[in-house]
């Protein structure tokens, strides 16, 4: 986690006012309270992301009005890698239609995929991160700081999410969010699961990140389904896992890498829902 958590998010676009000059603020951009005084608030700016522009000298002032405290149900348990503990989130939020469900992924060979039910629309992969990984890492962090003030992708998938450092291990809750909801697989109406979905779809992906954290059952289904579900202990909330969960979705006819850590949905290429897998 980083030494410097944010304390609260932006709830809306407003202006930070710096010793010299100003700075426009986004939804979503998070920020560290350093002293409040009536109707303003000092704060420093903290990235969204690593790898983007460093802000530790950014500090100003912003109306307090246009803060909100950051949830306090941090850290999230990690998820083991299993379909049944998948499953069993989303039956906690209220599950899906017509069938639907996650299903083990066997091996990448011909014979192997061939036991993969179909049709097939999303894949889960769970890869080594941290000290295991740190090409990956920097490259993720080079697209973090390529994507700072570019346009939005146009023809992405329609929903996407930020990983903020705040949910400590939510990757594979993510990966599971972001594979249904982009994989036009029927929610149970009414449930948590459709209504964070519905809402959230209007968000900008810091904002979507933010309101994961405040809906109320997700933190809950998501640790209880970490604690029961696996066939493995459960590690600590603070324990380095050194592994990162992270979605590949099939949509719009492309094929999209889906990673809370990243500024947005990667495209990968063209794909069908046959040759998805």
């Amino acid at each position: 986690l980083l030494a410097a958590m944010a304390t609260h998010y932006v709830r809306a676009p407003t202006t930070l006012r710096l010793p010299e000059g100003e700075k426009q603020l986004q939804t979503g951009d998070k920020v560290k309270l350093l002293e409040q005084q009536g109707e303003s608030a000092n704060v420093q700016l903290l990235p969204l992301l690593p790898g983007a522009p460093q802000t530790q000298d950014v500090t100003g002032s912003v109306p307090t009005s246009a803060l909100t405290p950051v949830p306090t149900n941090v850290n999230w348990l990690p998820l083991e890698s299993n379909p049944d503990v998948f499953n069993g989130f989303l039956k906690r939020v209220g599950g899906l239609k017509d069938g639907w469900q996650f299903a083990d992924v066997l091996g990448l060979d011909d014979e192997l995929l061939a036991f993969v039910p179909s049709p097939c629309r999303a894949l889960i992969l769970l890869h080594p991160s941290g000290k295991r990984a740190s090409v990956f890492k920097q490259r993720r962090r080079d697209l973090v700081a390529a994507a700072e003030g570019a346009a939005p992708i146009s023809n992405g998938p329609p929903f996407y999410l930020t990983q903020h450092d705040e949910s400590g291990n939510a990757c594979g809750t993510i990966a599971v969010l972001h594979a249904i909801a982009n994989a036009r697989v029927p929610v149970e109406p009414g449930s948590v699961l459709s209504g964070f979905l519905s809402s959230a779809a209007t968000m900008g992906p810091a904002r979507a990140g933010w309101a994961l954290l405040e809906t109320d059952g997700m933190y809950e289904a998501s640790d209880a389904s970490a604690e029961k579900d696996g066939d493995t202990a459960t590690p600590e909330r603070d324990a380095d896992t050194d592994f990162h969960f992270i979605a590949f979705v099939h949509a719009n006819g492309r094929l999209w890498d889906m990673d809370g850590r990243k500024p947005h949905p990667v495209d990968c290429g063209a794909t069908t829902e046959e040759t998805f897998l």
